[in-house]
């Protein structure tokens, strides 16, 4: 999947890591941008490295759901980075039971 300006990466949106992502987001197979994020995520260079662009294929659309996302956010984390407990993954794993199209 590729990066598409018209899918930008805005809170409760759900998207794809690229290649170039952290071992730990791209073992997940998707991640939810908990802020606006296309800033991060839209294909650009640093310093000499083309950086390819993450796809967004979907939305968190109703708000208990956002409730659930937000509070998963409060969340106790691992550290993937050795010096705080703000990293991506969390302590404890979540189970999505259900996920539906409302639209395309």
């Amino acid at each position: 999947p590729e990066y598409h300006a018209h899918y930008p990466h805005d809170k409760y949106t759900i998207a794809f890591p690229s290649s170039q992502s952290s071992s730990s987001q791209q073992q997940s197979g998707f991640y939810i941008n908990l802020q606006p994020n296309t800033i991060h995520h839209s294909p650009r260079i640093e310093g000499e490295k083309y950086i390819e662009g993450e796809s967004c294929f979907g939305r968190i659309v109703d708000e208990m759901s956002r409730n659930v996302v937000d509070r998963m956010d409060g969340s106790n984390r691992l550290s993937t980075n050795g010096r705080d407990n703000r990293g991506e993954i969390l302590e404890e794993g979540v189970i999505i039971r259900s996920a539906r199209i409302v639209g395309v």
